[in-house]
């Protein structure tokens, strides 16, 4: 299974349907120095950079006549999916001078929880390569956690890990 192409494409989706109004950006840094290296993109400043920060690989056994047989790996991803912010933004309406609408989380939390919570993000499973009848692939966990001025870009989001099994057949 190739995971980074699944996500890669999940992506690409959000931001061809421009997704909770935002523009997202895939950088598959790989770990979370190297994601910090990342510079925003011409015409990108105000988009949504998710990066792959860890990739995990378990694999699952069981006795089959008397026989130990792996029947399927888990694949787990650490993601970061974050707008470049400033540290000097108010949270939700902490200063009275200023609505929540300008504040984190009604600006950008919120959508990102919006596009990568339980109702919205979907990976296409079905369409990932190595998975054509071969194997079956299903979501275990998906969570995510709100991670706030990450990073030297300051970027405001949700650390987001998640875990496929691939059945073996």
């Amino acid at each position: 299974m190739n995971i980074v192409y699944a996500i890669n494409k999940e992506i690409g989706k959000l931001n061809d349907e421009a997704k909770c109004g935002l523009c997202w950006v895939f950088v598959p840094s790989g770990r979370s120095d190297y994601f910090n290296s990342v510079k925003l993109r011409d015409g990108q400043e105000c988009c949504v950079y998710v990066a792959m920060l860890d990739l995990q690989l378990r694999a699952g056994y069981e006795i089959r006549n008397e026989f130990v047989t792996k029947r399927y790996c888990d694949w787990t991803v650490q993601l970061f999916a974050g707008i470049p912010s400033r540290i000097d933004i108010q949270y939700y309406n902490e200063n009275l001078d200023h609505p929540a609408s300008e504040g984190k989380y009604e600006k950008y939390i919120k959508h990102i929880f919006d596009c990568f919570g339980c109702s919205c993000f979907e990976l296409d499973l079905c369409d990932i390569e190595n998975c054509k009848g071969e194997t079956t692939v299903e979501v275990i966990s998906w969570q995510l956690r709100q991670k706030l001025n990450y990073q030297d870009l300051n970027l405001d989001g949700a650390l987001i890990t998640g875990t496929f099994r691939e059945w073996l057949s």
